[in-house]
């Protein structure tokens, strides 16, 4: 499993308690001012072939408030297995 962190904690919890590996996609901060924002190739990183079956994507983020663009959506849905 890897979701977007920080989250709610059931999010990852339920997938720990099935004892799933829980990986943590991090959001970067921009120059000071930008908003945060969650880097596909940061998911594709995470992503484990054959392992990885469940990505948790909390958009509009909380508590960032980053939501990808329709671009970086795509490529967030390209990188899922």
């Amino acid at each position: 499993v890897v979701a977007t962190v920080p989250l709610y904690q059931s999010l990852s919890e339920v997938a720990r308690s099935m004892r799933c590996e829980v990986s943590a996609w991090r959001p970067s901060a921009g120059p000071p001012g930008a908003p945060y924002r969650f880097d596909p190739a940061d998911l594709a990183a995470l992503i484990r072939p054959g392992r990885t079956k469940l990505v948790v994507c909390n958009f509009p983020h909380n508590p960032t408030g980053a939501l990808p663009t329709a671009a970086e959506f795509a490529r967030v849905v390209g990188a899922l297995p």
